[in-house]
Order: structure tokens, then sequence, then C-alpha cells
């Protein structure tokens, strides 16, 4: 039925791409979303192109079609179980529209089929992105009293008094020894600290693990032995969300009037959008929020 050499390198473009999608959780996370979603979108908006022809019959192009779009399917499963991330998703039902719209467009040329396919998931991958980050900026401003009884705790197992410090805005992320994306992002707080120690009250704020009392974990240690200087604090989970931490890692910060004006997370790296951190600071500090 199949005599042509493309059919054949659509089905090993199609385990390939199966093969990608699938390991792509585990990688998601360590790509910038623009890089991975170009890369992504760009091999997989090729592949009707470069494998389906406008003389194959109906049938031969179902069938084709059948064999790219059956692994994205797998994959997208398997990123629902595995990735818990909205990116993943996204991507896949982009690549997927993709596909439906180079079908549509099978008869025209090339040009056609390969642009429009690439224009209209980007649109959607790119304003997805604002959407979310929009949406999650709405969520992450905020305007809560400070409640007293919040027993934050030093190295030495002094009180740290939150009330006491009115002079600075007050910057606490939130983590934990299971968070892997927080101990990746040490290396940023580190930087972030350093910039910014003398003009605000900044603390990485340890919320013990149920395994960290069965093991003994001690994140003052922890964070010494990888080299960070940045100030540590322990709390439990019960005042991290009386202080409307959410998740890790969660960034919440205090104005001076004692009063919780974000709760959301540092964006890395900083940019010049309307979501940049520093910017937040800044208009919070200012009382523009």
């Amino acid at each position: 039925m199949f005599k042509d050499k493309k059919f054949y390198s659509t089905v090993l473009l199609s385990l390939l791409i199966f093969v990608g999608f699938s390991l792509s959780p585990v990688f998601i996370n360590g790509l910038e979303y623009k890089y991975l979603s170009a890369i992504l979108l760009l091999v997989f908006s090729l592949t009707p192109i470069l494998e389906v022809k406008s003389i194959d019959s109906k049938r031969v192009i179902l069938i084709k079609y059948c064999i790219i779009a059956a692994p994205l399917f797998l994959a997208y499963l398997i990123g629902i179980w595995w990735a818990k991330n909205l990116s993943v998703y996204y991507l896949l039902f982009c690549i997927l529209l993709g596909v439906a719209i180079s079908l549509l467009l099978l008869k025209k040329n090339v040009l056609l089929r390969f642009g429009i396919p690439i224009i209209v998931s980007y649109i959607i991958v790119f304003g997805f992105q604002l959407f979310y980050s929009e949406s999650k900026l709405k969520k992450s401003l905020i305007n809560e009293e400070l409640i007293e009884n919040i027993q934050l705790t030093l190295e030495d197992s002094s009180d740290y008094n939150l009330y006491t410090k009115k002079d600075k805005l007050t910057i606490l992320e939130f983590w934990n020894s299971a968070c892997g994306n927080c101990i990746r992002d040490f290396p940023k707080f580190q930087e972030f600290y350093n910039e910014n120690k003398e003009k605000y009250h900044i603390y990485s704020v340890n919320v013990p693990h149920q395994r960290d009392y069965e093991t003994g974990f001690d994140p003052y240690e922890f964070i010494d032995n990888l080299g960070y200087s940045f100030p540590i604090l322990k709390c439990t989970e019960e005042d991290m969300l009386k202080l409307k931490g959410r998740a890790y890692p969660t960034v919440i910060v205090i104005d001076k009037s004692n009063r919780i004006k974000y709760s959301g997370f540092i964006r890395y790296p900083v940019d010049n959008s309307r979501y940049n951190f520093k910017n937040i600071l800044e208009k919070i500090e200012n009382e523009q929020l």
C-alpha cells in the first residue's frame, strides 16, 4: 500500500516526536518557555508538510495523520500524569492545532501550509503565556493585614519579629527540602539578595517537610554547605499559610504598614515587562499597589 519512503519516514518521525514529548516534562522547567516552544513547534509543523503529499488519497492521508497524531495524544496523557505543567499541555494542544490546519490547507502551496499553522499556533501559545501571566499577577497582588502570632525562627533559635521591620519592605521566600525548583533557583535568589540586601529585608524561609523531622534535616547547615550567604528563617506550614504562602516556592512582600501586598513568585530572569518583580517592589514601596 505504501511504497514510497516518505511514509516510512513519517513513522520514524512520529516515534521520535513521541519520545521527545514524553521526555519534555524532564527538561521543560530547565529551558525557557519561548525556546522550547520554538523548537517543538518548528519540528512538528514541518512534519505534515514533509510527509503528507497532495497526491495521496484521502485514506492514505488519514492514516498518515493518525500515525503522526497518536503519539501526541499518548504524550499528552504522559504529560498530565508526569509534568503537571500547563506549558506542556498547551504546547501539545497548539501543535495538534497546527497539524489540523496543515491538513485543511493540504492542497495549498507549501508557504501557506507551513506559514499559517506556525503563525496561528504561535499566536495562541504566546497569547496563553500573556493571559496566564496576567492571571497570576492579579492573584498575587493582595492587601492582607499581617497576623501577629507568626513564629519565625533564626538560626540561634531566637524569634524573628516581623512587626519590628517597618523601615523597609520585607521579602520572604518559602521553600522546603522536597522542592527541586526551589533549590535550583537558589543561585538566582542569592543574586537577587546580593543586589537588594541593603534596600529590603530579604529572607529565605524553610518550612520543614514531614521527612525532615525524621532525618534531622538542618536548613542552615544545608544552605551553608551549598555556599550561599542569604539569611535563613524557619516556620511551620501553618504559619506559612497565615502569611498567605500558597506553595513552594512562594514569595511574599510585606510593606512598612505590616500589610502583605504580594504573594506569588520572583520572575527569573528579571525583564522589563509589567511582571518584573523589581517594578512590583517599587510600586509597593511607593504605595502604588
